[in-house]
């Protein structure tokens, strides 16, 4: 099993620490998963122009695409998704952001049903969730099967350590994601017209 790690905040900080200790008890459970890491910050990602090339001719002429096709190519390699994205003023961070409206099309163009994701924020006072919400609501519409979220409140300024109350929360949805990977059971969508 193949799990990207995708970091999607500009420093290696308390989301990345709860992300690492997640990667350390998915691995209590299964020493086998290979994870791949990505992290945005070191990418140089152009800012989208939202030019729209993506959406008319297809995303492979967006000006980016070097950027881009080699993390969509990993995403289709993996088995399941973790997204460490940090709130920032209760959103994502500028680099996620930025990432995600490079794959806008995927919005009218959906992929990626046989994918599930872990999406984890922390915040040093409030809008985890939202944070959390919100890049699953995205990733719902790129056709991602499910979407497990931990926001945490971790009341810290880059000096966050799980506590025990963390790590019981964080193991729990940890375990369910990876039964739920390697079960490779999917959601069927009922479309009624």
């Amino acid at each position: 099993m193949k799990i990207l790690m995708i970091n999607g905040s500009p420093h290696k900080g308390n989301t990345w620490r709860l992300t690492d200790k997640v990667k350390e008890l998915i691995g209590t459970l299964d020493n086998t998963v290979i994870f791949v890491e990505i992290h945005l910050s070191e990418l140089n990602i152009p800012f989208c122009t939202g030019c729209s090339v993506c959406f008319r001719r297809g995303h492979i002429f967006c000006p980016h695409n070097q950027y881009i096709q080699p993390i969509m190519d990993k995403i289709a390699g993996c088995d399941g998704i973790i997204f460490a994205v940090s709130c920032f003023q209760g959103a994502v961070p500028a680099l996620t952001k930025n990432f995600t409206d490079h794959l806008a099309f995927l919005l009218h163009r959906p992929r990626y049903f046989d994918k599930k994701a872990l999406i984890i924020s922390t915040t040093g006072g409030i809008s985890a969730n939202s944070v959390t919400q919100s890049l699953a609501s995205t990733l719902s519409g790129w056709g991602f099967n499910k979407c497990y979220q931990l926001p945490i409140v971790a009341l810290s300024w880059n000096d966050y350590k799980p506590s025990e109350k963390h790590i019981k929360k964080a193991y729990k949805i940890s375990k369910t994601f990876y039964m739920d990977l390697k079960s490779k059971n999917f959601i069927l969508l009922k479309l009624e017209f």
